[in-house]
């Protein structure tokens, strides 16, 4: 699309079914950003790191590895 109207760019962006929508410099392109399909065309969203991240769950493991029961730390019956 181009154009320098935003109500149009926006209007685009909403309408338009497609993983990435170029305005006005299609040669240009943002590495960081997300990329991928809509429908049949979205493998590379699937196969990319969107894909394994929606099967994921962040779990935090604090885990003591020192077996030895500090008096300090353990004040209700350590030694």
């Amino acid at each position: 699309l181009y154009t320098s109207d935003p109500k149009k760019v926006k209007q685009y962006y909403e309408e338009v079914k497609a993983g990435t929508c170029w305005v006005n410099d299609p040669l240009t392109d943002n590495d960081a950003g997300p990329f991928g399909g809509m429908k049949f065309s979205g493998g590379s969203r699937e196969l990319g790191e969107e894909g394994l991240e929606a099967f994921l769950e962040t779990k935090h493991v604090h885990w003591d590895f020192n077996q030895e029961r500090k008096s300090w730390w353990y004040p209700y019956g350590g030694e």
